[in-house]
């Protein structure tokens, strides 16, 4: 039996445009090519979402329906300091320039994936409803993003595309948490965005119309290195013994990227909501803290 040629991620290539509106496409969208280096999609999944019909005197299906159609896919990739248009998919820009990054409406994604064989597949109507940063010790500056798009075409043909280059790994990061801790101290931290948008469907349609952002929060959390000046675990208690909340700035300062081009990160009007500790033997003690804000700031 022959087989057709196997192909790897080497001969796949993508392109992501920012849509004009929502589910618009690649037509007047701006290009914005590879989100950061050593771009990866993770998942790519197709639902036709179809739900079986039965009736009386039979135990066959009958019939089937669609609920309506969904694609859904992650991406992950390199933070990268010479392409900061992914921040788009989920947070509003002022429009100046440079801009600044906030709580507000987000742009919707449309992707072209380019395979080996020469097809071309077009989805349009994206929206990230999770945003994940991640910096640990020895390793990169981590982003991934989680979304569900309206609708998908295919051609055959081929694309090209542009690669940032000024990648950051963790020697690019300073962070200052509501402990006012510096660099020394910190082993590992993260930021989730959740926009939380919530999709509609028409009458007469299988592909959604529209996909909302609802509720927004922001959370993550951050691990040191347990040291006398001070320990982290206080800032869980609250300050007060009647305080239910204390709102704290948890990051109030994250820089990523040492040059021209770097991030800088504010999480803000937010409270702590856990702490751990690891105690072993012999072994340095860990202090973890999660928290939880409603504001985020990106420059």
């Amino acid at each position: 039996m022959a087989y057709g040629t196997i192909y790897t991620g080497a001969n796949f290539t993508i392109n992501h445009y920012i849509e004009t509106s929502y589910g618009t496409g690649t037509t007047g969208a701006t290009a914005v090519g590879n989100l950061g280096i050593a771009e990866k999609v993770t998942t790519f999944n197709i639902q036709n979402q179809y739900n079986p019909l039965y009736s009386l005197g039979s135990r066959e299906i009958q019939a089937y329906y669609s609920k309506g159609w969904q694609v859904s896919l992650n991406v992950e990739f390199v933070m990268c300091g010479d392409n900061k248009n992914w921040l788009n998919y989920v947070l509003q820009s002022n429009g100046v320039s440079p801009p600044t990054y906030d709580v507000g409406g987000i742009k919707s994604d449309a992707i072209q994936i380019a395979t080996g064989e020469g097809t071309v597949y077009v989805i349009n109507g994206i929206i990230y409803t999770d945003a994940n940063i991640t910096v640990t010790e020895g390793d990169i500056v981590k982003v991934t993003l989680s979304g569900v798009g309206r609708a998908m075409t295919s051609y055959t043909g081929t694309i090209t595309t542009t690669i940032p280059s000024d990648l950051y790994t963790y020697k690019d990061v300073t962070a200052s948490t509501v402990g006012n801790l510096g660099n020394g101290i910190i082993k590992d931290f993260s930021i989730d965005i959740k926009n939380s948008p919530e999709q509609y469907y028409s009458l007469g349609s299988l592909e959604y119309q529209a996909y909302l952002p609802t509720k927004f929060e922001a959370s993550g959390s951050w691990t040191v290195y347990h040291n006398s000046s001070p320990s982290e675990m206080p800032t869980v208690l609250p300050a007060t013994a009647t305080s239910s909340a204390d709102v704290i700035t948890p990051f109030s300062t994250v820089y990523i990227g040492t040059d021209a081009n770097k991030y800088t990160f504010s999480v803000s009007a937010g409270v702590i909501n856990e702490g751990e500790m690891t105690v072993e033997p012999v072994t340095v003690v860990l202090d973890k803290i999660t928290y939880i804000g409603s504001a985020v700031s990106v420059t």
